[in-house]
């Protein structure tokens, strides 16, 4: 028995049946899954029962794990047969190892309480990116559905993670899937995610273009082909798996202590959305008494956002978006573009996984009422500040993260120095992948802390440790 509809995000929003496979109303408004019964407050104590010893992967799993909240169809959660029938995982692993961890030297360079401040740590997720808990969710419904295939745009994390549960389904439960296709921009994916694509062989291919115009590029191939499924984050099963994030917080910090803020890089903002709807439901459902605050950090280079929100004061407005405040901006970026193509030199943002100027409509639009909601604020940082910021955060010991990882932590020194963010508050930031991009680090790091020559005798090595501990 189905357990949800898609819904518009404005109130009382027309309504489709569950299996449909839209990201919009017809009226061109976004959907969400609405649940038809509020969260119970039993499922606290189920969840906690479940966990890294359990006897199945789907408890093991930190998506799984919650999934009477991801329930849409209306599966018995219970009964494991039924959940290994269903629902798609990478062993368990996805969100298993993410935390919250303190990052005492992170607090501090960002002038934080490291008592009151807690990261997410994403990269220890199989494909190293938050990515996998939103695309378990999407396979789970494409399992139902009996999807041939699916297709995305990527600026790299998306693409390997799609890559990797698709070889790991076609591998297991599902051997009539196809490969996997995976549309990125020529040029600003780095080699590092660009291998996970092509090792766990999902068929790329390059345009010439950035993440807007290869989106627009797959949207429309979904749009000619039936058999195909859009994979970003614009379909709302993404959405479901990714809300997970938050409700394992709340759980380690035992359902009641509400963050007061809450950090994340913004690219396409799927996790935006996905955040908002985790704390919603809570609130619906008399979990929680409050949202936290939200802060959006976008590149300096790629600040969609910041510009629409706090330039051109584009707000949600219960829905009644003004419309042609983006599309005047979106009108400029084209220019933007169409000269570079002419040759005219236009500086790109090192943090790829968030050089995205033109996102998915619906992830747009989802953010625009989180900010309102959640009372958020959003603002940018340059690639340098996001440099420094990931040497502070690699120097902790719990492995390099992803340049566009570290905006959260540069951020949170921007708006702490701004003082919107007070240095004593709660505060939890996305880390949100692991460094895929080695070669670039290298060469930032081998400045800072360059390797030593030295003659392969131990006089020699004596010799430059004193010297070395002369200087310092």
């Amino acid at each position: 028995m189905e357990n949800a509809v898609l819904q518009e995000i404005i109130p009382n929003g027309l309504v489709y049946n569950i299996d449909e496979r839209r990201t919009k109303s017809d009226l061109g408004m976004p959907v969400e899954v609405r649940y038809k019964a509020p969260w119970d407050t039993a499922w606290q104590a189920l969840w906690s029962s479940r966990g890294d010893r359990a006897e199945t992967i789907y408890d093991r799993s930190r998506v799984w794990r919650y999934r009477e909240s991801l329930n849409w169809h209306g599966i018995d959660t219970y009964n494991p047969a039924e959940s290994a029938r269903h629902l798609v995982s990478l062993d368990g692993k996805e969100n298993r190892d993410v935390g919250p961890f303190q990052l005492f030297k992170a607090a501090e360079y960002a002038g934080l309480d490291n008592k009151n401040t807690w990261f997410l740590m994403f990269g220890s997720n199989p494909s190293g990116s938050f990515k996998d808990g939103g695309m378990v969710s999407l396979f789970t419904q494409g399992k139902h559905l009996h999807v041939l295939q699916y297709i995305c745009a990527s600026t790299g994390n998306t693409s390997q993670s799609l890559a990797q549960v698709a070889a790991n389904e076609m591998a297991t439960s599902t051997p009539y899937l196809k490969r996997p296709i995976v549309v990125v921009p020529s040029g600003r994916i780095t080699p590092g995610k660009l291998l996970g694509a092509i090792a766990n062989r999902a068929i790329v291919m390059q345009i010439d273009g950035d993440f807007s115009k290869a989106l627009q590029l797959v949207r429309s191939a979904v749009d000619a082909d039936e058999s195909l499924q859009l994979a970003n984050s614009a379909t709302p099963y993404r959405i479901e798996g990714q809300k997970a994030e938050m409700i394992l917080l709340m759980e380690h910090f035992g359902w009641h202590k509400v963050p007061d803020w809450i950090v994340t890089p913004g690219g396409n903002y799927g996790s935006t959305a996905a955040i908002h709807k985790a704390f919603r439901e809570m609130r619906e459902a008399g979990w929680i008494d409050r949202l936290p605050r939200l802060a959006v950090i976008n590149a300096a280079e790629a600040n969609t956002l910041d510009v629409l929100h706090n330039e051109r004061k584009v707000r949600w407005n219960n829905g009644n978006v003004d419309r042609k405040k983006i599309d005047e901006f979106y009108g400029e970026l084209e220019e933007r573009f169409r000269r570079e193509q002419q040759g005219e030199r236009v500086r790109h943002t090192d943090m790829t996984a968030i050089d995205i100027h033109v996102p998915a409509d619906e992830n747009l639009y989802k953010t625009l009422r989180a900010m309102e909601e959640m009372n958020g604020v959003v603002t940018s940082v340059t690639d340098e500040e996001a440099w420094e910021a990931k040497y502070v955060i690699d120097s902790n010991g719990l492995g390099e993260v992803d340049l566009a990882s570290a905006s959260t932590v540069a951020g949170m020194k921007k708006l702490v120095g701004q003082g919107i963010i007070e240095p004593t508050q709660f505060v939890v930031g996305r880390i949100t992948g692991r460094d895929k991009d080695p070669e670039k680090s290298f060469e930032r790091y081998a400045k800072v802390n360059p390797p030593i020559k030295v003659a392969n005798n131990l006089n020699a090595l004596q010799q430059a440790l004193q010297a070395l501990y002369t200087l310092r």
